[in-house]
């Protein structure tokens, strides 16, 4: 969000005396990145293609996977991502 006027790198961050609201703009970006979970009507979810779900998805993925019948451990899981 932002307060009419040009903006310039002088006048950019508001909680330096500029024209736009950083901590108003970055929650707006989030908000446009997200939307209504289709089972639980009032939640927020994330976009299936973000980073965060993408892990989620991956660390899914890899729970499942053995070697000589054994689950991989955690920290072999993080090398993967």
């Amino acid at each position: 969000m932002r307060a009419p006027g040009e903006v310039t790198a002088w006048n950019f961050d508001k909680s330096k005396g500029g024209l736009v609201d950083m901590a108003a703009s970055a929650e707006n970006f989030i908000k446009c990145m997200t939307n209504k979970c289709t089972y639980l009507r009032k939640e927020d979810v994330l976009a299936k293609n973000s980073m965060l779900y993408s892990k989620f998805s991956l660390l899914n993925e890899l729970n499942n996977l053995k070697v000589d019948g054994k689950r991989i451990e955690p920290d072999m899981k993080q090398k993967f991502i």
